[in-house]
């Protein structure tokens, strides 16, 4: 996942890391660490630059959505004029679909190893949710072709 991210700040992150990688003090750490805990250090750093790519993307398309559905409440958008029936709109909404149902089974093993029976019971609601909002998108496909 991308950021958004200031070029200074990019510039700053570049920076830092070329001075630490150029460092004499790297070389050292090389020593330090095992290959084993350098793989695992990567692995936990790309964990947490993934996580918070995904906490990233997921807020901003909740936020849109948020405001989608209060033109929706407020009246300013209706059936006739909905974004939904849009070519563009739906097939995003169609991936986006298929993506979750991917992503699923992903969920469903993270659960299972932390026994925690509110999100496995969310997860269920989800997968319901998913099937409704399948159903409904293909019956706008059949509207909009």
């Amino acid at each position: 996942m991308l950021k958004i991210t200031k070029v200074e700040d990019l510039s700053k992150t570049v920076i830092t890391y070329l001075k630490e990688w150029q460092s004499p003090q790297s070389s050292f750490l090389g020593e330090i660490f095992s290959k084993e805990q350098e793989r695992e250090m990567k692995r936990m750093r790309r964990r947490r630059s993934i996580g918070q790519g995904i906490t990233w993307a997921l807020y901003a398309s909740i936020t849109y959505f948020r405001r989608v559905l209060d033109l929706f409440e407020r009246g300013l958008l209706g059936k006739k004029d909905s974004p939904f029936l849009l070519r563009g709109p739906l097939r995003a909404w169609r991936e986006q679909l298929e993506l979750l149902k991917k992503l699923l089974p992903h969920f469903r093993q993270v659960l299972k190893t932390r026994h925690s029976k509110k999100l496995f019971k969310d997860l269920k609601a989800a997968e319901q949710i998913l099937k409704e909002a399948e159903r409904h998108t293909e019956q706008l496909e059949k509207v909009v072709i």
